[in-house]
């Protein structure tokens, strides 16, 4: 009941509304976000703990499907924050496949420190022009493609008949190149100049306060 009727006046002006819960399955906002959605999402961290929250997870949706919400459905599980010199998200996704078949995305989102650095600047990744083209924004990009094209074709998705998405870019998440490290250099250097930038203004501002209330 908290998010029902809030969704409910959102929905016609919205193609998709997002609802981030936190990761507990008891907290009231996961819950609420459980009655009132269409899909749930799923995203993970490559380790070994994940297929049991996975699983914890199923099972709460079940629940929730049987006693509030008959229309709840998975849309699939992200792994995410993936060091690509490991083979940790190919096995993870290994596992999903034989367990959950067809949950899985084709989409695996890498670790990137830019990604971290990127609600100090109260921006996201795509909002930053020297990102635009690095390898985790296009990578979310085709992750948004892969989830509307999912929600789009409901019926065939649920029922298993949908064919494989195909990527509108050439290159595929999977092969898209890095920044060369000198690019990571620069960048880095730039965010702590524009860090210590911040913070001289921050610093001055109670300075100029100070000597107004004088």
């Amino acid at each position: 009941d908290l998010l029902q009727g809030p969704l409910e006046k959102l929905r016609p002006h919205f193609d998709f509304i997002f609802c981030d819960t936190p990761p507990q399955p008891a907290a009231p906002t996961t819950v609420a976000a459980y009655a009132a959605v269409d899909w749930f999402l799923l995203s993970v961290f490559p380790h070994y703990l994940a297929i049991r929250g996975i699983k914890e997870a199923f099972d709460d949706i079940a629940d929730v499907r049987e006693q509030k919400n008959p229309n709840l459905e998975v849309l699939g599980v992200v792994i995410c924050n993936v060091d690509d010199r490991t083979s940790s998200g190919k096995e993870l996704e290994q596992t999903l496949s034989e367990n959950i078949p067809g949950r899985e995305f084709r989409t695996i989102i890498s670790q990137a420190i830019h990604i971290a650095r990127m609600p100090e600047k109260g921006k996201t990744i795509f909002q930053v022009a020297r990102y635009k083209e690095h390898k985790v924004t296009v990578q979310y990009r085709h992750l948004a493609e892969e989830v509307a094209y999912r929600v789009e074709n409901r019926d065939a998705f649920l029922d298993g008949t949908l064919a494989p998405f195909e990527f509108e870019s050439e290159l595929e998440p999977e092969v898209v190149s890095q920044q060369d490290p000198e690019q990571i250099a620069a960048a880095v250097e730039l965010d702590a100049k524009e860090a210590e930038s911040e913070q001289g203004a921050s610093d001055i501002e109670p300075e100029q306060n100070a000597a107004a209330n004088e």
